[in-house]
C-alpha cells in the first residue's frame, strides 16, 4: 500500500504471547515468545515471528532463520526498501492480558502444510483472572507489584521503557471471555440493575502506589 501511495502511519502486531483465539481457540499460535515448561525458570525464547516483524524495522531485512523457514513465501526487500524501513519504528508497544505458557509439541508439525500454526508446533496453557464476587484480589496486587518492579529493574538495566497501562478500570465485556474474566480495578455487579461499582483491593493498592503512599 505504501508503494502505491497509501498514507499508512503504523500498525499493530498480534500478539506478544500465544493466547486463546476467538475463532480458533488454541489451534492458532500468534505469540512472539516460546516458554520452555520443562525449564524450572520457564525460560522465554523469541520465536521466528518476533524476528520476522522486528528485525526488518531494526536491521532492514528478515533474519536468515526466517528466510530459510518460510522459503519462497517471504518477500525480498530491495536495497532502497531496506534503507527506508531500517530504524523506522518510533517505539515497540506490548499488549498482553495474561501469561500464556507454551510447550514444544512436534506432533503438530505438518511438513506438507507449512502454515504458521504448523511452523510453531506448540501446546499453549493459559491462566486467567476469572470473574467472582470477591473484592480481595490479592493475586492481582501481587502481580502488579511484581510487574511494575520488574519493569523498574529493566529501566535500571538500560531499557528505554516510557510507560505502561494497567487493564482495566472497570470489569468489562472481554473479546475472548465475555463477562467470564475480571480485569477491572472496580467490580461491576451485573445482577444489580444499576450496575453498582465496587473498588477491589487492587484499586486501593494502585491508587496508593500512584500517590506515593504506603502499599503494604
Amino acid at each position: 500500500m505504501l508503494r502505491n501511495g497509501s498514507n499508512t502511519k503504523g500498525y499493530f502486531a498480534w500478539t506478544f504471547l500465544d493466547c486463546l483465539e476467538l475463532l480458533d481457540g488454541y489451534e492458532s499460535s500468534y505469540g512472539f515468545y516460546y516458554v520452555d515448561l520443562d525449564d524450572k525458570d520457564l525460560t522465554r525464547y523469541p520465536k521466528l515471528s518476533a524476528h520476522w516483524l522486528i528485525d526488518p524495522l531494526v536491521f532492514g531485512d528478515y533474519p536468515e532463520t526466517v528466510k530459510q523457514r518460510a522459503r519462497g513465501r517471504i518477500p525480498v526487500f530491495t536495497k532502497y526498501e531496506s534503507e527506508q524501513i531500517k530504524g523506522s519504528l518510533d517505539f515497540i508497544g506490548v499488549n498482553h492480558y495474561n501469561t500464556i505458557l507454551v510447550k514444544d509439541d512436534p506432533s503438530i508439525h505438518d511438513i506438507d502444510k507449512w502454515d504458521f500454526s504448523s511452523d510453531v508446533s506448540i501446546e499453549a496453557i493459559s491462566k486467567r483472572t476469572r470473574r467472582n464476587g470477591t473484592l480481595i484480589d490479592t493475586p492481582r496486587v501481587e502481580y502488579l507489584h511484581g510487574y511494575i518492579g520488574s519493569m523498574l529493574d529493566a529501566i535500571r538495566n538500560g531499557s528505554n521503557t516510557k510507560g505502561y497501562f494497567a487493564w482495566t478500570f472497570l470489569d468489562c465485556l472481554e473479546l475472548l471471555d465475555g463477562y467470564k474474566s475480571s480485569y477491572g480495578f472496580y467490580y461491576v455487579d451485573l445482577d444489580d440493575k444499576d450496575l453498582t461499582r465496587y473498588p477491589k483491593l487492587s484499586a486501593h493498592w494502585y491508587s496508593n502506589f500512584l500517590q506515593g503512599k504506603s502499599t503494604t
